[in-house]
């Protein structure tokens, strides 16, 4: 059987934008699960499907962040793909490891995108139900709340010095600069073991299977991109 595949759904600023189609499993999860006091329950599943969609619109202008700052320093991003675990800007070139103070810039961008959009959506919650008197049970304060929610996570969780998180760019470029390519990426690997390790074990201990899920696949993630620099380091 074959593996489903992403489609594409638009282009914005020259950059292709794809999607997969597990993402409408989440959506529709959102849609059945969503609860809201005092609506019926068709607006609760348009609720549920709103806050399924900010969630990836919030991961969206994230790795816009990163690939327009990517373009910036010369790099092209071949597109973005939105995902059930999240999303990836698939920027061309080595600018992980043959340029790592711009690759700490292009990390921070995501973050950094996703901290103002919390911070934007903080103000608009606060302003809107002050000047309405208006309450958090609102269905307006809460998508405004719950966007402000969910990219100050974004924020909070892509800083975690854990490959390929953003702040495990940040780390790893770092150590790039002190102890070289080899080590860091060693380094930057036993630290996401023990780091995605202890995520996961959390997240059971919460039952959240979906971080936990994130964690495990985060550890396989830092071993592949491990694997892969070992291999160019004896080819070269």
């Amino acid at each position: 059987m074959k593996l489903l595949k992403s489609f594409r759904v638009g282009t914005l600023f020259g950059i292709p934008v794809d999607l997969h189609p597990s993402l409408l499993l989440i959506i529709g999860m959102f849609a059945v699960v969503n609860q809201a006091v005092g609506l019926p329950w068709y607006l609760v599943a348009v609720l549920g499907i709103l806050k399924a969609c900010i969630i990836y619109a919030s991961v969206l202008a994230h790795e816009y962040g990163h690939a327009l700052t990517a373009r910036k320093f010369g790099f092209r991003t071949q597109k973005i793909l939105l995902m059930i675990f999240g999303g990836a800007a698939f920027i061309e070139g080595d600018w992980v490891d043959s340029r790592p103070k711009d690759s700490i810039k292009i990390s921070l961008a995501g973050p950094a995108v996703s901290l103002a959009l919390a911070i934007v959506f903080l103000l608009l919650a606060y302003g809107t139900a002050s000047i309405f008197n208006l309450t958090v049970a609102n269905p307006l304060i809460e998508l405004f709340a719950w966007t402000m929610i969910i990219n100050a996570i974004l924020f909070v969780f892509n800083l975690l010095p854990i490959t390929p998180l953003d702040g495990g760019r940040v780390y790893r470029a770092i150590l790039i600069m002190k102890f070289g390519l080899r080590k860091a990426t060693d380094v930057a690997y036993y630290t996401t073991v023990v780091l995605g390790t202890v995520l996961a074990i959390v997240s059971l201990a919460f039952s959240s299977l979906f971080t936990a899920a994130i964690a495990i696949s985060l550890i396989f993630m830092a071993y592949q991109e491990r694997k892969n620099t070992q291999i160019q380091s004896e080819l070269f």
